[in-house]
């Protein structure tokens, strides 16, 4: 392997000059040392002909030309993956779905594209050596003349986003119908192919798009702002910000260059070759294009329709030149969706400018875009820790089948973060707890409420005692919940052997339990809230869990949201005030529809073989769908409250 500096103009410019080389260990010592263009293959003159027109050097990140047969390697896909991931910075949430991006798009350019082998590949998906009979036909593919045709992988930053390209030299394939027939593998169990696509599809959504017939795919992933980096201003958009001006003539291009130079912006590139501009502009992305609208065909409005229908740059902003008395011109510009419009003969300084305003209102949305995005991966990190507390279902599984009873949960926030928090917890040979909990407001506060709360109740000492349990958590959480905070609470202990409940109430909406002749017994849980003073009533209450029977505990949600029509038998609640009657279900809503939803047991006396059938059937996982189904069928969505239930049969 070489690395080299080359005189002249640089075919490519970065910090660790060009490096060139024929095998996989060689590019991944490339990668490994900083290289930043690669040219990997047996004729590099032939391969230097892949590379594109750079035309800003400060955003190139890395940029490989290599034949399949170098890069065709688990260990180059993975070094490329930390490679773009070490100097790009991408968010957390980005980064561990980067390698299989690029181990699946690769992996298509070379075996699909370069190699041909799609047919080949689906001739050979029967029995189960299929996949090694293919492997190998891989394998032979890439030491013949196949092997050396060369892949384009270029890597870019734009804004707080890192662009990857990857082109072949395949025959290109029907896009829609390849995505359509990927994204149907996914539910096929028989079919072994396909599914990679349609991953990275579900992952990537708009970022993924395919052009040139499929042979160019091109995907976006987010980078992280730099520490402490300070908001954009109008002095240091004009050093940070790129303007490419397109025109048929040299000369003008040049002196508007110089122009925009002098007065003091860093990055102006010029294009005279105005038709390759949807090309340029899609590799470079430019954060300005200032455009002159008479050009011979292409001209400026016909380019400008090019550049909107093209993804990858509908979002630059547009600035034509056209003279000042063309009034028309103007005017369909701004139809058009121009972003500005500079008449000539045009004053130095309202140019620069106007240019200046442009490029602050960009870099300052990218700012906001990337301020947004680092947010939202904070909030889904702080989500996915506060669904870790939740039981799992090895453990929920394990405790059923231990006590002999079925369960059934459903948890549904209405926010990012939520306030409502429920577990169970197994405390002996023949008995287990469970716990649900609903604290004021939802978001950041309501959710480090829950993680406290998970906290204090897994240290608790007295968990077969409900009384000493729920007195002990509200003493600890008076003291460290802050104003206007509490939770509504409910904790029971089953036995299962005995078939009873012992339970506090805390202010939540009361447990119903639903028994096997079809009624529904609701169990009082009023109380003052969890939270509110260090000593609170606390009354131990109990009840009998007949065989058959369904314990249904939730949060407000379920019997507070509005719907549009109310179950049969029941009347709107008159508002007090001129409001329209409320559509609640109530607690008498919900016994009206769980009445409704499973038929009673027919018989009491049940015979062996009734019984070792209910055993199989999950009692309380039907009444919870029946349930949600009938909510959902009626209710006024968005909900506005976090809706959590927990039901048991026994």
């Amino acid at each position: 392997m070489s690395i080299v500096a080359r005189k002249g103009p640089p075919l490519l410019s970065g910090h660790g000059g060009l490096a060139t080389g024929t095998t996989s260990d060689e590019l991944l010592m490339a990668l490994r040392t900083g290289s930043r263009s690669m040219l990997f293959g047996t004729h590099t003159t032939e391969l230097s002909r892949m590379l594109p027109p750079s035309l800003d050097d400060r955003s190139d990140i890395l940029t490989v030309v290599a034949e399949g047969r170098i890069l065709h390697n688990p260990d180059v896909f993975r070094v490329l993956a930390s490679t773009i991931h070490q100097r790009t910075h991408l968010l957390p949430s980005e980064a561990p779905k980067l390698e299989i991006i690029l181990t699946e798009i690769l992996t298509n350019a070379i075996e699909h594209g370069n190699l041909g082998l799609t047919e080949s590949r689906l001739r050979q998906v029967d029995g189960n050596t299929w996949f090694e009979r293919y492997h190998q036909t891989v394998q032979n593919q890439l030491h013949t003349a196949l092997g050396r045709i060369p892949v384009l992988i270029t890597c870019k930053l734009s804004g707080n986003d890192v662009i990857i390209t990857i082109e072949d030299r395949g025959m290109g394939f029907n896009v829609p119908e390849t995505m359509s027939k990927s994204m149907a593998a996914m539910h096929q169990e028989n079919n072994p192919t396909g599914r990679g696509l349609a991953l990275i599809k579900s992952w990537l959504g708009d970022r993924l798009t395919y052009r040139n017939n499929g042979r160019i795919a091109t995907f976006s992933m987010a980078v992280q702002p730099k520490p402490g980096s300070a908001l954009p201003t109008r002095a240091s958009v004009k050093e940070k910000g790129s303007i490419l001006i397109v025109g048929d003539q040299k000369t003008t291009n040049e002196l508007w260059q110089t122009t925009l130079i002098q007065s003091g912006f860093r990055y102006v590139m010029t294009l005279t070759n105005h038709a390759d501009l949807p090309a340029v502009a899609a590799s470079d992305q430019p954060d300005i294009i200032l455009m002159s609208i008479h050009m011979k065909e292409p001209n400026g409005f016909q380019l400008f329709n090019k550049l909107k229908n093209n993804p990858l740059t509908a979002h630059i902003p547009i600035v034509f030149t056209c003279p000042q008395e063309n009034n028309n011109d103007t005017q369909r510009a701004f139809d058009m969706g121009a972003a500005d419009v500079v008449t000539s003969p045009v004053d130095t300084s309202v140019l620069s400018a106007r240019l200046s305003s442009h490029l602050y209102q960009i870099h300052m949305m990218r700012e906001l875009t990337s301020l947004t995005r680092q947010l939202e991966g904070e909030l889904n990190r702080a989500k996915t820790f506060q669904h870790d507390l939740f039981p799992t279902a090895s453990s929920l599984t394990a405790l059923t089948a231990k006590h002999d009873i079925t369960l059934a949960t459903h948890y549904q926030g209405c926010d990012t973060l939520a306030g409502d928090y429920w577990t169970f917890i197994d405390l002996d040979d023949h008995r287990f707890a469970f716990a649900l909990a609903d604290f004021t407001g939802h978001g950041t506060i309501a959710a480090l409420n829950t993680v406290q709360l998970h906290t204090l109740l897994h240290h608790e000492t007295s968990l077969t005692n409900p009384t000493l349990t729920t007195a002990s958590l509200n003493a600890q959480l008076t003291r460290l919940l802050g104003p206007g905070s509490f939770a509504t609470f409910v904790y029971g202990v089953v036995d299962a052997q005995a078939r009873t409940l012992t339970y506090t109430g805390c202010g939540a909406p009361n447990l119903l339990l639903r028994l096997p002749d079809g009624s529904v017994q609701s169990l009082d849980c009023s109380g003052l809230p969890l939270g509110l003073a260090p000593e609170i009533p606390i009354l131990p209450r109990t009840a009998d869990l007949p065989e058959g029977s369904i314990l249904l505990a939730y949060s407000d949600a379920l019997t507070d949201t509005e719907h549009n029509r109310l179950p049969q038998g029941m009347s709107p609640k008159k508002s007090i005030s001129s409001a329209p009657p409320e559509t609640s279900w109530g607690e008498e809503g919900l016994i009206l529809t769980l009445k409704k939803l499973m038929p009673p047991e027919l018989s009491q006396k049940t015979d062996d073989k009734r019984k070792k059938e209910k055993k199989k059937d999950n009692s309380a996982q039907h009444l919870l769908d029946a349930l949600l189904y009938r909510f959902h069928g009626t209710a006024k969505l968005p909900l506005m409250d976090d809706l959590t239930l927990l039901a048991l049969s026994f």
